[in-house]
């Protein structure tokens, strides 16, 4: 009985060598597009409260950036914030330890147009960061616009006024929806604004009357610096907040399982897609192999 034997040729390819880099070239880019936007533009923002406070422990308005990152944010992580560049730097920049405590964080300043970007570097996704602003007054009267100039992907921006003692004919605007006596007769009016893309911009107008130029408290306690020596160090007395706020910061953040970075999952794809396509090409240039002789 005869044996047969079946010799598969190859058949031949009309898919060009420039076609196929073309193709992988497209795919790469397809990659790239479908990664997180906070990828490019730096972490994504959970939580936005911004604090604004006239009055309180000197004659200007004390503003305060209070701000939890995403659960999915990589750290240690820079996030860059926007203040006026008519503030000379920041009163304090802060993190929040694993104790609750604040502590000095680093961060670097630069000057473009109308704002300073303030550069955060954090291992911790709780960050607070405060500056004074002017108030502009004529006779009792007091008026104040704060601008958030937007940068960054927030899922939730609220923000908190204190009203000065012996304020009167107080408005915030947009209105708030929410207003709540503290300790030592410090009414707070607060608001929820939801989310905002990095396009949007956020305008806070505060006004009111009010005769003479007493404060609402007395200067805090600077915010520390965590010692070099000790991972967990022993936090001095807390900077300010006033007893009873309705909305206080979270104490203490649990960390987030780590997560692989967008950029890195996009690398380790396109490091297969080009083996693969080196392989296909070497395979299509190599030659035929001859074909065995039917026995």
């Amino acid at each position: 009985m005869q044996r047969i034997h079946r010799s598969f040729e190859r058949a031949p390819c009309n898919v060009s060598v420039p076609f196929l880099w073309l193709s992988l070239l497209g795919g790469l880019l397809s990659i790239v597009a479908t990664l997180p936007a906070h990828a490019a533009q730096g972490p994504r923002i959970e939580s936005f409260d911004v604090a604004l406070w006239p009055e309180y422990d000197r004659p200007g308005m004390l503003v305060s950036y209070r701000v939890r990152l995403s659960a999915d944010t990589v750290l240690p992580a820079n996030v860059v914030f926007a203040i006026p560049a008519a503030v000379a730097k920041p009163h304090a920049v802060a993190k929040r330890g694993d104790d609750g405590s604040l502590y000095l964080a680093e961060y670097t300043q630069e000057v473009k147009g109308s704002n300073a970007l303030i550069d955060v570097l954090t291992d911790r996704r709780d960050l607070q960061l405060e500056y004074y602003s002017d108030i502009t007054i004529s006779g009792d009267r007091r008026e104040y616009a704060f601008v958030w100039p937007g940068g960054i992907e927030i899922s939730e921006f609220s923000y908190e006024v204190i009203q000065p003692k012996g304020a009167l004919n107080f408005s915030v605007t947009p209105p708030p929806t929410k207003q709540q006596m503290g300790d030592g007769g410090v009414t707070f009016h607060t608001a929820r604004l939801g989310a905002k893309v990095p396009a949007q911009q956020v305008e806070i107008s505060i006004s009111y009357h009010k005769a003479g130029r007493a404060l609402t408290a007395a200067a805090p306690p600077s915010i520390p610096s965590p010692p070099a020596a000790s991972p967990n160090p022993t936090p001095s007395p807390q900077a300010r907040k006033p007893a009873a706020s309705p909305n206080p910061t979270p104490s203490q953040q649990s960390r987030a399982p780590a997560k692989m970075s967008p950029w890195l999952v996009a690398t380790l794809i396109g490091g297969v897609v080009i083996a693969f396509c080196s392989l296909l090409l070497f395979r299509l240039k190599s030659p035929d192999e001859p074909d065995d002789d039917a026995a």
